[in-house]
Formats: structure tokens, sequence, C-alpha cells
């Protein structure tokens, strides 16, 4: 008798219409309630957004549903007689077949089949079962379609499309919730009613009253259908999730607002730990750093760099777009790769004749909300200007030119610091590689064995000072990856585009503007931007110990909080790098006071990585060279060699000693700066002293 009366009390038996209309409210707002819980648990960090979660959240919404859809159906069968009374389920079923078929078989866009089949209850079966209440019946599904596709631009922008922009990926044609052509479409519906800003607020406020206006005539309709009174659908039951779903949007208010203050408080410290502002405006301060930039400049850059272009696909010189001292290749395939080089030489000299003096700055716009599309072209260009460099220095040495070595390097060095100089974090780990390819021409040098000894004193003196520049370099990463990630919110809060560019200044919809609608959202985002500006403050890059410390289980600080554990270890790798040729310079004077490489090396400088020493060897070293396979189709063959050599070496980031190289060639993040001594002699048929055939003309 119990389990019959809770029976009795949970599908309303005696009061079909009670049953429906409370089976509605509680899809709506357990929907709702459940959707704050679940953002509720990923702010505070209990749960993750992670499949389980998902799964757990779709089914709890499967069961409401499916309590709705019986109820649903239950009440228009008690409103029917005879065979009548079936015909609603048969409907269902039908219409349930019809979208599935076109789902599947017609590629019906998932979101179009789901307002389909809602629509099937919230219009379908009170126009077929209406009678002589055709007016609240189509008044309600009048006013439900009204309301959701007012709302359903709003929805797929913000939910779907705009973050599905940030991975470039969003063509669901294999049937999935969305397809490239809906979502075309609707944002094209998102453009028509022609307003922006606050006017989508307003625009959104009339979408959801017109759902309360279906909300109410639905209730009206099942009332003057079964003849029960109004009043007796508003029970308890719905005044309850009512008062929770007020409960709880009020609830979220007041959360979104704590939010604010301690977003607005990591700020104000952030602002104290680097003593600026944490704005665009003041980004662009420590990039141009009182000097103008020059646009005539750069755009003879641009040009020099689209002339200047020999590794082309054509005849494979595009293999030799690696490190030169690390080509292994006939003298013939040498000089005929010299030839085609030669061919850009008066190009090349008037790219050269730019760097006489420091580069200016580059025009650049520094606006609030837009940092993550400043366009960079610079770095392309200057990398490719150190890589030809590189073998500038290279055919310097096999011709004995070691005047022009240096200027070369001189050359190097001066492009290199634009980029040591400029604020943004992506430049910089730019200056990171191309002082490598600098770093390598040194080397290049002293393999020759022909630079004076002063210029060996000044070069070590030089990498000294340059290593100075580091620790600058590091505090300067971190305010501009902080002021950044502070940025990327409000690009995120702006709704700017990361595609369709000839739109990207004109977002459609701004999901800043809608934040009332839905504080559950926005008091999340704003709990994600207090825990980026908590990964943000750190006092030190060297402090950047694990990779775990320092990043979020949070979606959005997950995405784009800076891993600073690889960014300290780019800047100590280059350290390390700075000192090992610092102790090759050590070496060679060392030599030339005694007529031999030292045995051992002290006094080294120390290892960014262990603390000790730098380490040292004399004679055979492992290498690997790039083999250009002579035969078509040419290749490149990597190539393991024992050389007689020495080097100096860091442990690198793991604190293993791997000697400097692996004997399999695997990955091995020791560091190490490598000075062959008879390169000519070392499996390199093309290094200094080869003979003249391969050196070529001077000129």
């Amino acid at each position: 008798m119990r389990w019959n009366g809770w029976w009795e009390k949970l599908f309303f038996r005696d009061a079909p219409a009670q049953g429906a209309f409370y089976a509605l409210t509680q899809l709506l707002l357990g929907s709702y309630l459940l959707f704050s819980l679940l953002i509720f648990l990923l702010g505070i960090g209990w749960v993750t957004f992670t499949m389980p979660a998902v799964w757990i959240a779709a089914g709890v919404v499967t069961v409401l549903f499916c309590y709705y859809l019986v109820m649903t159906l239950t009440f228009f069968r008690s409103q029917q007689s005879g065979f009548q009374r079936y015909l609603s389920w048969l409907y269902f079923v039908l219409w349930a077949g019809l979208l599935l078929w076109g789902y599947f078989r017609l590629s019906l866009p998932g979101i179009w089949a789901t307002w389909l089949f809602a629509f099937f209850f919230t219009g379908v079966l009170p126009l077929f079962f209406c009678g002589r209440q055709w007016k609240p019946a189509f008044g309600s599904a009048l006013a439900w379609c009204i309301g959701t596709l007012m709302l359903l631009p709003l929805l797929v922008y913000c939910v779907f499309y705009y973050p599905l922009s940030f991975s470039y990926n969003y063509d669901n044609s294999d049937g999935c919730l969305l397809s490239l052509v809906s979502i075309q479409f609707l944002v094209a519906l998102s453009r028509f009613p022609g307003i922006s800003g606050w006017g989508w607020s307003v625009w959104a406020a009339g979408g959801l009253l017109f759902l309360a206006l279906w909300y109410w005539l639905t209730a009206l309709f099942f009332v003057r259908l079964s003849g029960e009174k109004l009043r007796s659908l508003f029970g308890k039951g719905v005044i309850v999730w009512w008062s929770a779903g007020a409960a709880v949007f009020l609830l979220f208010t007041l959360l979104t607002w704590i939010a604010g203050g301690e977003v607005s408080r990591r700020t104000a410290e952030l602002a104290k730990r680097f003593g600026r502002p944490m704005t665009a405006e003041a980004l662009a301060e420590c990039y141009f750093h009182g000097r103008k930039p020059d646009a005539a400049f750069w755009d003879r850059w641009e040009k020099s760099y689209d002339a200047v272009d020999p590794f082309k696909e054509e005849e494979n010189y595009a293999f030799y777009y690696s490190e030169p001292n690390l080509m292994l290749t006939s003298a013939g395939r040498m000089k005929q790769w010299r030839n085609h080089f030669e061919e850009y030489s008066e190009a090349l000299k008037a790219w050269e004749a730019q760097t006489v003096n420091p580069l200016p700055p580059r025009p650049r716009h520094y606006q609030t909300g837009k940092l993550i599309g400043i366009c960079l072209p610079e770095l392309n260009w200057i990398r490719q200007f150190n890589r030809l460099q590189l073998w500038r220095i290279y055919f310097a040495l096999a011709d004995g030119r070691i005047d022009e070595a240096l200027a070369t390097e001189r050359r190097m060095k001066r492009s290199n610091q634009y980029l040591q100089q400029d604020s943004i974090s992506i430049s910089l780990r730019v200056w990171i590689v191309c002082e490598k390819f600098r770093l390598s021409g040194i080397e290049m040098m002293l393999e020759s064995g022909k630079l004076p000894e002063s210029v060996l004193h000044r070069l070590s003196a030089e990498l000294a000072e340059q290593e100075k520049a580091i620790s600058p370099r590091l505090e300067q990463v971190l305010y501009c990856e902080a002021v950044q990630a502070l940025d990327f919110c409000k690009f995120i809060q702006a709704g700017w585009y990361l595609i369709e560019s000839d739109i990207r200044d004109t977002p459609p919809v701004v999901p800043g503007k809608l934040r009332c609608f839905v504080p559950q959202l926005w008091w999340y985002f704003r709990r994600e931007m207090a825990e980026l500006l908590r990964i943000c403050n750190i006092p030190e890059l060297h402090h950047a110990g694990t990779k775990q410390r320092y990043r979020s289980p949070g979606i959005l600080a997950s995405m784009i909080a800076p891993n600073y554990t690889v960014t300290r270890n780019l800047f100590l790798r280059l350290t390390a790098r700075l000192r090992a040729v610092r102790g090759l310079i050590q070496a060679e004077l060392y030599r030339r006071k005694h007529g031999d490489w030292p045995e051992s090396l002290p006094d080294l400088p120390l290892d960014p990585f262990s603390g000790k020493p730098l380490l040292y060897r004399k004679g055979e070293c492992l290498q690997k060279f790039n083999r250009i396979d002579s035969e078509p189709p040419h290749r490149i063959l990597p190539e393991i060699h024992s050389i007689p050599a020495i080097q100096v070496w860091s442990v690198g980031p793991d604190g293993v000693d791997n000697g400097g190289f692996r004997p399999d060639g695997s990955h091995c993040d020791d560091v190490r700066a490598l000075l062959r001594i008879q390169p000519w002699k070392a499996f390199i048929p093309n290094g200094f002293g080869t003979p003249a055939e391969y050196s070529g003309d001077a000129s």
C-alpha cells in the first residue's frame, strides 16, 4: 500500500495535468540547478571537466527528461478515449523516428534535430490535441518558437562557435552536434538584428520573456484542456523548484561580486610586484621605451626577406636550412649550393647594410583585449637573417677571411639585440634561438684557429656580459606573460574572433554583456581569472620549480596559464650554452699558451642546473650530422660519428649527465659546446681547410 501511494504521488495518477506541468518545471529548473552545481564544483576544484562528470550530468538530465516525456504523454492520453488514447505515444514514436532518419540519412544538423525534437512537446502535441483550446496552444507554440530562435544564436555563439574558434576545428560535417553550415547560418542570424553591446542584453531579455510567456500559456492550456484550476498547477513542488532556482541565481550573483573583488586584489598585487600597471599600454612602453618606431625601415627589411630566400625546394636546397657545421655532403654538391647561395649575394649585402645601426622598433598597436592578435612577422625575418649569416661565417672561414666572419657575427649580435629588447615573450624565445645560431658561429670561428687572442678575450667578456642580460629578460617574461594572460581574459569577455579575419573587429555577440543572465559562468570565469593571476604572481622565474605547482585544473587557467618551467629551462639552457662557449674559449687560450689542449680544465663556470662546475672532455666525442643523399630522391640521412674534439657541457634540466650526447642519438637534454680539433679530417669533406675546388671564388 505504501509503495502504491508513493507511485501515485510520483506519477500524479489523479491529476495528470498537474503531473505534466510539474514534470516540465522539474526538467527546466532541475537542469538549471544541475548546471549550477556542476559549475560550482568545477570552480572550487572538486571535479574536473572530464567524461565521467559529463556523463553523470547527462544521465541525470536524461532521467528528468524521461520523466517529463512520460508525464506529458500520459496527460494527453488521459484527455482521449478509445484508440485515440494511444495516438500521443504513436505520434512520439513516428516523430522521433523521422528525426533519427533525417539525422543519420540526410545529415540533419544536430542542433536543428534537437530543436525539432523539443518542438514536438511544445508545438506538435498541443496543436494535435488542442480541440477548441487552440488559442493558448497556438500562442504557447508561437511564443516558444520566437523565444528559442531569439536565444539560439546567442547560445550557439557563446557556447559552441566562440570556444571552438580557439581550436580552429569547428567543421563537424560528420553529423555531430553542429555543422559548419549551421554555425555560419546562426552567426549570420546573430548579425541580422543589427545590434551590439548592451543591446544584446535587451535582446536576450526579450527572448526570456517569450519563454516565460510560453510557460504561462502552457499552464493555461493544461488548465483549459483538463478543466483544472490554474492555482492547482502551481503547487508546493513547483513553488519549491522556482524558489530553489531563484536562490541559486542570487547566490551566484553574490559569488560573482566576491570573485570580482578577488580579481581586483590580485591584479593590484601584480601591479605592485612589477612596479607598473597590468595594461596593454604599459606593455607597449616596455617595448618602445621612448624609441620612435620606423615603419619604412621594416618595409625594407620585409622586401629584403622576400628577396633573399636561397633555401628553395628545387634541387633540394631546403636541405641546407640546417646549421652548416652539421652538414655532410660531397664537395661537388657543396660547391653547387655555394654557387646558388652567391646568386643572392647582392641582395644579401643590401640587407646586411641595414644592420649598421641598432634596429628601430617596428610599429605595433597594443590594444586592450587584442594583445593576442599582435602580428610579429619580424621574428621570422630575423631568424632567417641569422641562418643566412651562419652560412656567411661558414663560407668566410672556408676562404680564410676571418675579418668577414667576425663582421658577420657582429651583424648577428645587432639584429638579436632587437629581440632582446622586445616586451613579448615569444620574441624572447626567438631571441634564444637566434643567440644559439650566433654561438654556433662563434664555435665555428674557434674551430678555424684563426681568431686573434684579443678577439678571444673580447668574445669571452661579451658572453659573460650577455649572461647578465638574462635575468632582466626573465623578469620581463614574467610581466609580459601576466599582462597577456589578463588581456586574454578580456579578449574572451569581448568575444573577438581568432578566425575569419575579415570580421575580426566586429564580433556579433559580446559574452561579457550577457553576464547578468548566467552569473554561474561569470563567477567561474572570474574564479579562473583569479587563479590565473595567482599563477602569474611568483617572485622570480627561477622559483618555478615544478610544472604542477603552476598549472591549474580549471579549463581556462590550464589552457592559457604560462608554463614557467619550460620558459625557465629555455633561459637556463641559454645560460649554460653561453658558459660552455666561454669554456671553449678558455681551452683555446690554454692551447695557445701551452701548445696543446688541456686534459682537464679547472675554474670552469658553474652549471646553472647542477650548481657545480661545467664538465669538460678532450678526445673522441659523438656528434650527429645530416648527410644529404647524393642519389635522387635526395634525402637527409642522420649519421652519428665519433670525432676528435673537446667539449664543455651541462647536465641539463633533468640533472642527469649523459656525456653531452647519447650514443643512440636519442633525445638528450645536456647542453654542450663542441670544438672539433681537426674538422677537415672528421668525416666532413666540406670542413675548413678543404681543397680550393670547394671553397670557390672568394669574390
